[in-house]
């Protein structure tokens, strides 16, 4: 029988009597699934939606996962939507065990036991499927692009010993829940790029040590603070792009070496200050444009040796004075482009950094005492308004 009961801004499915399949034995569990109502579809960020944990759908620790606030239509509270639990005791057996008739109507899926690339391939053809719980597999790690661009996934739980989130898995989908589990070391190229539904704050595993490229790149509705781990010590271009949500202070991690291309491009919500590592050597293009509420003094570490072009391009909130290390030897063309906040900048090396151009946006640059014919003689350097000093104000 099913039952549905209307709440305030909930919906409540109470399925008695589903059965849960597998190969040698039928048993009938009592399982519950929670679902937000809402007029809306990805739009407006909500509160987390808090889950019992039963038997069938889990909700997950928070210091484990990350946990999104969902959107759900109610579309899904459809009474043919029936929740269905498949335990897989034989890897490559899900298709026999999947109840023919259910297959186009079902939307709740939850599975146990260990699956194969035959499973999973049937798990990916489930074009209905909008709530998934996998989290009981045994498997460590799962398909590339299992759901890339599935416009009707909605919740995922994934396995609970994951150690990778593979490329493209949730690439351009509909999905607005999921979960990162802890045992997870790696999230991969663009694993959840495009996620515009995702919507609440990203919690990250703490031994995470890799962000591969553009992996959240686009999530625009994601929201509060980003808490990158002390473990990461790779994150790929484009990672976190086009991320408006977020904001409170960016601090990058001890280890990171190289800041890429593009990897904070529009974060327009990061409304805190910013804090380098003492390991960063290169700072690539883009890497912080547009990021306009970024506010405070920037300061660099004394390992850093280059700052590519439009680095910082319309960084508007950024003041003080900029002090630049001795060891810089690159800086390219408008990287602080449209940075207004800025008041005096000073060069601390006696060897003038290698410019591409002209064009770098300041309208007065202090350098070293005696170090003026250096910078005069340096290409590109004799038209721009130098003077020395003997005392730099950090």
């Amino acid at each position: 029988m099913l039952h549905v009961i209307y709440g305030v801004g909930l919906l409540l499915i109470h399925l008695q009597g589903v059965e849960t399949l597998h190969k040698d034995k039928l048993t009938v569990p009592t399982p519950l699934l929670l679902c937000q109502s809402d007029q809306t579809w990805g739009t407006e960020r909500n509160e987390p939606i808090e889950m019992e944990e039963t038997n069938t759908f889990k909700d997950a620790p928070a210091k484990k996962m990350a946990f999104f606030t969902a959107k759900t239509s109610p579309e899904s509270a459809k009474p043919e939507s029936a929740s269905v639990h498949i335990e897989v005791l034989t890897p490559g057996t899900l298709a026999e065990l999947l109840p023919e008739e259910r297959k186009k109507n079902m939307r709740a899926l939850k599975i146990t036991g260990i699956l194969d690339v035959n499973d999973f391939s049937i798990l990916a053809e489930l074009s209905g499927i909008e709530i998934l719980d996998i989290s009981g597999i045994s498997n460590i790690t799962l398909p590339p692009a299992l759901f890339k661009e599935s416009r009707t996934i909605q919740r995922v739980y994934l396995p609970e010993g994951l150690t990778a989130i593979p490329d493209e898995l949730f690439s351009h989908s509909s999905l607005s829940v999921c979960n990162i589990p802890s045992s997870v070391t790696i999230i991969g190229t663009s694993a959840f790029e495009g996620c515009e539904h995702l919507t609440g704050e990203l919690v990250l595993p703490e031994k995470l040590t890799t962000i591969s490229e553009n992996a959240f790149d686009g999530c625009s509705h994601l929201s509060g603070p980003l808490v990158l781990p002390a473990s990461l010590s790779t994150l790929g271009e484009r990672a976190f792009a086009f991320c408006y949500g977020f904001t409170g202070d960016l601090h990058l991690p001890e280890g990171l070496t190289t800041i890429k291309v593009g990897v904070f491009a529009n974060c327009s919500g990061l409304n805190g200050s910013i804090i380098l590592p003492k390991s960063l050597s290169v700072i690539k293009h883009h890497a912080f444009r547009n990021c306009s509420e970024l506010i405070g003094k920037l300061i660099f570490p004394a390992g850093l040796n280059t700052i590519e072009w439009a680095a910082f391009w319309g960084c508007k909130g950024l003041s003080g004075n900029l002090v630049f290390p001795r060891n810089l030897r690159t800086l390219g063309s408008c990287a602080f482009y449209d940075c207004t906040g800025i008041e005096k900048v000073y060069f601390q090396g006696n060897i003038p950094p290698l410019l591409n151009d002209d064009r770098i946006n300041f309208s007065l640059v202090c350098i070293p005492k005696g170090a003026k014919k250096a910078y005069r003689s340096a290409h590109y350097w004799k038209h721009i308004p130098i003077v020395e000093t003997e005392e730099i104000k950090a």
